[in-house]
C-alpha cells in the first residue's frame, strides 16, 4: 500500500511539512518534488486504520500545521499518485485490484503531471545522464492525444499496445501502464537528513594535538561508519575547538573528491591542526562532515592507474605543514609578461580519466622524427632563477663583456663565474616592461597630504600597485610594482650560456636564468 500527499501550493515549506506527515506514518518516505511525497504505508492497519482512515489522518496533520493536501491510498504508488494529483482531490482510498478502473476518468494532464515529476525525479538521481532532448521528451504529448481523441487514462489505456508502440516507442507504452495504474519503478525512500556531526567535551583541558588525534577516533570512526551505510562520502571536512578562552577556532578543509575513510580523514584533520594550532586548551571538540554522493570508479584496463585521491590529499596535507599555506599545489600562467611569473592553485589530482585540473590529458608529447639525413636537434632548457642572484657586469659600449659574481654562495651551479667572466657571445638587449598601468586610486593619505615630507620620486601611499590575480584561491608571489628590464643572453668563455638582467630604474644586474 502507498499513500501520496499532494499540497495545494508547491512551496518548499509545504514539502517538508508532508515529508513531516509522512514520517509519521512510515520510515519509507519519497519526496518527487515541490509538494509531491508518497511513502509505503504497509502494515500501519493496526496502528492507524484502514485506508481510508490512513488518507484521513494524514489529510488532517497536514492541516493542522497548515497545509491544505490531498491524500490517497492505493495499493500501487502510481495509482496513488495520480489520485492524490487530480485536481480538487481532497481524499481517495482505492481498494486493491480496481487501480485501473479508479484512474480510468482521470484527465491525460494528470498523467503528464506524473510523468514530468518522475523525470525530475530520474534527472536529480543521476544528473550526468539528463540531455536536453530527454527534458523535452520528457511529458505526454497532450496535442497529439487530442488529434487521435483521447481524453482521458481510459482512453490511452485500451489502445492497442502494438499499434501505440509503432507510433511513441517505449515511451507509449510506460505511459500506458502508469495509465492502467501499475508502478512504473518501485517506491525509493528519500534519505532523512540527519548532520554529519559529532562532539565530544573533555573534562580537562588539551592542549596538546597528540592526546587529541585519540579524540578525533571516537568521533570520525562512527562518522564514516554513517557515510559507508548510506553510500556517501565527505567534500568538506569542518573542526570546530572550543577554548578555554571561550572561543571558537574554526578549520575547514575542502576535498578533492568525496572520501570515507577514517584514517586519511583523521590524519587530514590533525595535519591541518598542527599547522594552525590552537591558541588555548581545548575544552570540546566538533567534526563536521558534509556528505555528497560517493564515487563509483571503473578502473581502464589500458590506462595506467593513478593514484588514490586519498593518498594525494594526504601527501598534499603533509607538505602542506612542513612548506606553509599556499606553497603546495598546482602551477598555473599568470597573464603577465613578466619573465618567470607563476601562480599556484590548490591540486586537485586527475580524474577518473587521467585528466588534469584544465581537463586536458596530461600525456608525455611524442618527440618529432628527425630524417636521417639532417643535423641531430639539440634540446635547450632555460632554468629560471626564483630569486635571481645579482652580478656586476661590465659594459663596453652599452654590450656585456664580463660578468662577476655579487653573491658567489647563491651561484652554487655557476662555476664559471668564478674565473674572469669573460663574454664571448652576447645577444640583446630585449627591453620588457609592464604593470605600470595597474594601479588604483585611494583615499588621501597623510604622506598625500604632506608631498615635502616625502622622498623625491616616491610613489604617494594614496596609490598602491595592484597585481593580477588569475583566481580568488590562486595563490602567488610576485611582486605587484612595475618593472622595465633589458634582459641580454651571453656565453662566457667556459662555455656557460647565461640570461641576464638588468634594472634599468635600478640600473642593477641579475642573473634572470641559465641555459642548459
Amino acid at each position: 500500500m502507498c499513500c501520496a500527499l499532494v499540497a495545494a501550493e508547491a512551496t518548499a515549506e509545504a514539502t517538508r511539512i508532508l515529508e513531516t506527515v509522512a514520517r509519521g506514518a512510515s520510515p519509507r518516505v519519497e519526496v518527487l518534488g515541490l509538494g509531491v511525497v508518497a511513502c509505503d504505508v504497509r502494515g500501519v492497519k493496526r496502528l492507524f486504520g484502514d485506508a481510508a482512515q490512513v488518507a484521513t489522518l494524514c489529510r488532517a496533520q497536514a492541516a493542522d500545521r497548515g497545509v491544505v493536501a490531498a491524500v490517497a491510498v492505493a495499493a500501487t504508488r502510481t495509482a496513488a499518485l495520480l489520485a492524490a494529483l487530480m485536481p480538487g482531490a481532497t481524499v481517495a482510498a482505492i481498494a486493491p485490484g480496481t487501480e485501473a478502473a479508479a484512474v480510468a476518468p482521470l484527465p491525460l494532464a494528470v498523467l503528464d503531471r506524473l510523468v514530468r515529476l518522475e523525470a525530475d525525479a530520474a534527472a536529480r538521481a543521476r544528473p550526468a545522464r539528463r540531455t536536453p532532448a530527454a527534458a523535452d521528451a520528457a511529458g505526454v504529448p497532450l496535442e497529439t492525444c487530442k488529434r487521435w481523441g483521447l481524453a482521458t487514462l481510459g482512453a490511452l489505456a485500451a489502445l492497442p499496445s502494438a499499434d501505440l508502440f509503432e507510433r511513441q516507442g517505449a515511451a507509449g507504452l510506460a505511459w500506458q501502464a502508469m495509465a492502467r495504474g501499475a508502478d512504473a519503478r518501485p517506491l525509493a525512500p528519500t534519505a532523512e537528513p540527519h548532520p554529519f556531526a559529532a562532539t565530544v567535551a573533555f573534562e580537562w583541558p588539551i592542549e596538546a594535538i597528540e592526546p587529541l588525534s585519540f579524540a578525533l577516533g571516537s568521533l570520525v570512526d562512527p562518522l564514516c561508519a554513517r557515510l559507508d551505510r548510506g553510500g556517501h562520502g565527505t567534500v568538506t571536512l569542518q573542526t570546530t575547538l572550543r577554548l578555554v578562552t571561550r572561543a571558537l577556532h574554526v578549520r575547514r578543509l575542502g576535498l578533492p573528491m568525496p572520501m570515507r575513510d577514517p584514517r586519511v580523514l583523521r590524519t587530514l584533520i590533525v595535519l591541518d591542526l598542527e599547522s594552525h594550532p590552537p591558541p588555548a586548551g581545548i575544552d570540546a571538540l566538533t567534526v563536521t562532515f558534509e556528505p555528497a554522493a560517493a564515487r563509483v570508479v571503473q578502473p581502464s584496463l589500458l590506462a595506467r592507474a593513478h593514484p588514490r585521491p586519498e593518498t594525494i590529499a594526504t601527501l598534499t596535507a603533509r607538505l602542506r605543514a612542513v612548506m606553509g599555506d599556499g606553497r603546495v599545489g598546482t602551477p598555473i600562467a599568470v597573464d603577465s609578461h613578466r619573465g618567470g611569473a607563476m601562480a599556484m592553485r590548490p591540486f586537485v589530482g586527475l580524474d577518473e580519466g587521467g585528466r588534469g585540473v584544465d581537463g586536458l590529458p596530461l600525456a608525455m608529447a611524442e618527440e618529432p622524427e628527425t630524417p636521417a639525413t639532417s643535423a641531430p636537434v639539440v634540446a635547450l632548457t632555460l632554468r629560471r632563477f626564483r630569486q635571481p642572484p645579482r652580478v656586476r657586469v661590465e659594459l663596453d659600449r652599452g654590450r656585456p663583456i664580463r660578468v662577476r659574481p655579487l653573491e658567489p654562495g647563491r651561484l652554487p651551479r655557476l662555476a664559471c663565474l668564478g674565473g674572469r667572466g669573460v663574454v664571448r657571445q652576447a645577444a640583446g638587449p630585449w627591453r620588457t616592461s609592464g604593470d605600470w598601468w595597474r594601479v588604483e586610486a585611494g583615499e588621501p593619505g597623510p604622506e598625500a597630504k604632506a608631498p615635502e615630507a616625502r622622498v623625491a620620486g616616491e610613489r604617494p601611499a594614496a596609490w598602491r600597485a595592484r597585481a593580477w590575480r588569475p583566481e580568488a584561491d590562486a595563490w602567488s608571489h610576485e611582486p605587484s610594482s612595475p618593472w622595465d628590464d633589458d634582459e641580454w643572453d651571453v656565453v662566457l668563455e667556459s662555455g656557460c650560456a647565461l640570461r641576464l638582467a638588468r634594472d634599468r630604474a635600478r640600473d642593477t644586474w641579475v642573473v634572470a636564468a641559465v641555459v642548459d
